[in-house]
Protein backbone atom coordinates (compact mmCIF):
# COMPACT_ATOMS: atom_id res chain seq x y z
CA UNK A 1 0.00 0.00 0.00
CA UNK A 2 2.79 2.37 0.97
CA UNK A 3 4.74 1.64 -2.24
CA UNK A 4 1.60 2.38 -4.29
CA UNK A 5 1.29 5.78 -2.63
CA UNK A 6 4.98 6.47 -3.18
CA UNK A 7 4.67 5.49 -6.85
CA UNK A 8 1.63 7.73 -7.29
CA UNK A 9 3.44 10.57 -5.55
CA UNK A 10 6.46 10.09 -7.84
CA UNK A 11 4.20 10.13 -10.93
CA UNK A 12 2.63 13.38 -9.79
CA UNK A 13 6.05 14.93 -9.22
CA UNK A 14 7.21 13.72 -12.63
CA UNK A 15 4.13 15.29 -14.27
CA UNK A 16 4.82 18.58 -12.47
CA UNK A 17 8.43 18.47 -13.65
CA UNK A 18 7.36 17.73 -17.26
CA UNK A 19 4.95 20.68 -17.20
CA UNK A 20 7.67 23.00 -15.90
CA UNK A 21 10.11 21.85 -18.60
CA UNK A 22 7.50 22.34 -21.34
CA UNK A 23 6.78 25.87 -20.08
CA UNK A 24 10.50 26.67 -20.02
CA UNK A 25 10.90 25.37 -23.57
CA UNK A 26 7.98 27.51 -24.76
CA UNK A 27 9.31 30.56 -22.92
CA UNK A 28 12.84 30.11 -24.26
CA UNK A 29 11.52 29.51 -27.79
CA UNK A 30 9.49 32.73 -27.57
CA UNK A 31 12.52 34.60 -26.22
CA UNK A 32 14.67 33.27 -29.07
CA UNK A 33 12.07 34.32 -31.67
CA UNK A 34 11.85 37.77 -30.11
CA UNK A 35 15.63 38.12 -30.18
CA UNK A 36 15.72 37.03 -33.83
CA UNK A 37 12.98 39.52 -34.72
CA UNK A 38 15.03 42.25 -33.05
CA UNK A 39 18.10 41.23 -35.06
CA UNK A 40 16.07 41.37 -38.27
CA UNK A 41 14.86 44.90 -37.42
CA UNK A 42 17.84 46.54 -39.21
CA UNK A 43 17.14 44.51 -42.34
CA UNK A 44 13.48 45.49 -42.31
CA UNK A 45 14.40 49.15 -41.76
CA UNK A 46 16.56 49.09 -44.90
CA UNK A 47 13.80 47.30 -46.82
CA UNK A 48 11.24 49.89 -45.72
CA UNK A 49 13.59 52.66 -46.90
CA UNK A 50 13.86 51.00 -50.32
CA UNK A 51 10.08 50.61 -50.53
CA UNK A 52 9.56 54.27 -49.57
CA UNK A 53 12.10 55.46 -52.15
CA UNK A 54 10.46 53.28 -54.80
CA UNK A 55 7.02 54.69 -54.01
CA UNK A 56 8.35 58.26 -54.17
CA UNK A 57 10.25 57.64 -57.42
CA UNK A 58 7.26 56.28 -59.36
CA UNK A 59 5.33 59.58 -59.60
CA UNK A 60 8.60 61.49 -59.88
CA UNK A 61 9.55 59.40 -62.89
CA UNK A 62 6.15 59.68 -64.53
CA UNK A 63 5.65 63.41 -63.91
CA UNK A 64 8.98 65.17 -63.65
CA UNK A 65 11.14 63.22 -66.09
CA UNK A 66 8.93 64.09 -69.11
CA UNK A 67 8.74 67.66 -67.83
CA UNK A 68 12.56 67.87 -67.96
CA UNK A 69 12.61 66.57 -71.53
CA UNK A 70 13.04 62.84 -71.11
CA UNK A 71 10.85 60.63 -73.29
CA UNK A 72 7.64 59.09 -72.01
CA UNK A 73 8.87 55.52 -72.71
CA UNK A 74 11.99 56.23 -70.60
CA UNK A 75 9.78 57.57 -67.79
CA UNK A 76 7.50 54.52 -67.93
CA UNK A 77 10.41 52.06 -67.91
CA UNK A 78 11.95 53.92 -64.95
CA UNK A 79 8.65 53.80 -63.07
CA UNK A 80 8.22 50.10 -63.83
CA UNK A 81 11.71 49.39 -62.54
CA UNK A 82 10.89 51.27 -59.31
CA UNK A 83 7.60 49.37 -58.99
CA UNK A 84 9.35 46.02 -59.45
CA UNK A 85 12.02 46.98 -56.89
CA UNK A 86 9.36 48.01 -54.37
CA UNK A 87 7.26 44.87 -54.87
CA UNK A 88 10.30 42.56 -54.74
CA UNK A 89 11.48 44.23 -51.53
CA UNK A 90 7.99 44.06 -50.00
CA UNK A 91 7.83 40.35 -50.86
CA UNK A 92 11.17 39.79 -49.12
CA UNK A 93 10.18 41.73 -45.99
CA UNK A 94 6.99 39.63 -45.74
CA UNK A 95 9.02 36.42 -46.10
CA UNK A 96 11.33 37.57 -43.31
CA UNK A 97 8.38 38.45 -41.06
CA UNK A 98 6.71 35.09 -41.76
CA UNK A 99 9.87 33.23 -40.78
CA UNK A 100 9.61 34.49 -37.20
CA UNK A 101 5.83 34.72 -36.90
CA UNK A 102 5.19 31.11 -37.86
CA UNK A 103 5.12 28.38 -35.27
CA UNK A 104 7.88 26.49 -37.08
CA UNK A 105 10.82 24.99 -35.28
CA UNK A 106 14.17 26.74 -35.48
CA UNK A 107 15.36 24.54 -38.34
CA UNK A 108 12.41 25.70 -40.48
CA UNK A 109 12.95 29.30 -39.37
CA UNK A 110 16.61 29.02 -40.38
CA UNK A 111 15.63 27.68 -43.81
CA UNK A 112 13.14 30.54 -44.34
CA UNK A 113 15.73 33.14 -43.33
CA UNK A 114 18.28 31.52 -45.66
CA UNK A 115 15.75 31.73 -48.53
CA UNK A 116 15.12 35.41 -47.76
CA UNK A 117 18.89 36.00 -47.76
CA UNK A 118 19.23 34.26 -51.12
CA UNK A 119 16.37 36.31 -52.62
CA UNK A 120 18.05 39.47 -51.39
CA UNK A 121 21.32 38.33 -52.95
CA UNK A 122 19.58 37.32 -56.20
CA UNK A 123 18.26 40.86 -56.59
CA UNK A 124 21.71 41.94 -57.82
CA UNK A 125 21.61 39.27 -60.54
CA UNK A 126 18.46 40.87 -61.94
CA UNK A 127 18.87 44.54 -61.14
CA UNK A 128 22.41 45.18 -62.38
CA UNK A 129 21.77 43.77 -65.88
CA UNK A 130 18.59 45.90 -65.99
CA UNK A 131 20.27 49.08 -64.72
CA UNK A 132 23.15 49.06 -67.23
CA UNK A 133 21.01 49.44 -70.38
CA UNK A 134 18.69 51.81 -68.52
CA UNK A 135 21.67 53.99 -67.58
CA UNK A 136 22.95 53.99 -71.18
CA UNK A 137 19.46 55.02 -72.28
CA UNK A 138 19.54 57.79 -69.67
CA UNK A 139 22.89 59.07 -70.97
CA UNK A 140 21.68 59.03 -74.59
CA UNK A 141 18.56 61.00 -73.72
CA UNK A 142 20.47 63.36 -71.40
CA UNK A 143 23.05 64.20 -74.06
CA UNK A 144 20.28 65.09 -76.54
CA UNK A 145 19.18 67.98 -74.31
CA UNK A 146 20.34 71.58 -74.47
CA UNK A 147 22.53 71.21 -71.39
CA UNK A 148 23.05 67.50 -71.90
CA UNK A 149 26.56 67.38 -70.46
CA UNK A 150 25.27 68.75 -67.16
CA UNK A 151 22.54 66.07 -67.05
CA UNK A 152 25.01 63.35 -68.03
CA UNK A 153 27.66 64.38 -65.49
CA UNK A 154 25.01 64.69 -62.78
CA UNK A 155 23.67 61.27 -63.71
CA UNK A 156 27.12 59.70 -63.63
CA UNK A 157 27.93 61.23 -60.24
CA UNK A 158 24.49 60.28 -58.90
CA UNK A 159 24.88 56.77 -60.30
CA UNK A 160 28.26 56.30 -58.64
CA UNK A 161 27.03 57.63 -55.29
CA UNK A 162 23.82 55.59 -55.53
CA UNK A 163 25.75 52.47 -56.51
CA UNK A 164 28.15 52.83 -53.57
CA UNK A 165 25.29 53.45 -51.11
CA UNK A 166 23.29 50.57 -52.59
CA UNK A 167 26.20 48.14 -52.37
CA UNK A 168 26.94 49.16 -48.79
CA UNK A 169 23.28 48.62 -47.88
CA UNK A 170 23.28 45.27 -49.65
CA UNK A 171 26.46 44.12 -47.90
CA UNK A 172 25.12 45.20 -44.50
CA UNK A 173 21.82 43.38 -45.07
CA UNK A 174 23.70 40.25 -46.16
CA UNK A 175 25.89 40.49 -43.03
CA UNK A 176 22.79 40.78 -40.81
CA UNK A 177 21.28 37.73 -42.51
CA UNK A 178 24.50 35.81 -41.85
CA UNK A 179 24.41 36.82 -38.17
CA UNK A 180 20.81 35.62 -37.81
CA UNK A 181 21.53 32.33 -39.55
CA UNK A 182 24.67 31.78 -37.43
CA UNK A 183 22.68 32.50 -34.28
CA UNK A 184 20.01 29.98 -35.33
CA UNK A 185 22.75 27.41 -36.07
CA UNK A 186 24.17 27.98 -32.56
CA UNK A 187 20.72 27.42 -31.06
CA UNK A 188 20.23 24.22 -33.08
CA UNK A 189 23.55 22.86 -31.75
CA UNK A 190 22.48 23.54 -28.17
CA UNK A 191 19.11 21.85 -28.64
Amino acid sequence: METTNEMENMRLQLDVLKNRLEKQTVISDNMIRTAMKDKSHRIKLKYRTIILLSVVMIPYSLILLPHTGFSLPFSIVTSLFMLIAGVYTYYNIRALDNAFDSGDNMIEVGLKVAKAKKRDSDWLKYSIPAVIPWFIWFLIEALEKEQGCVFAIGGIIGGIIGGVIGMRMHMEVQRKYKEIIAHIEDIKEIC
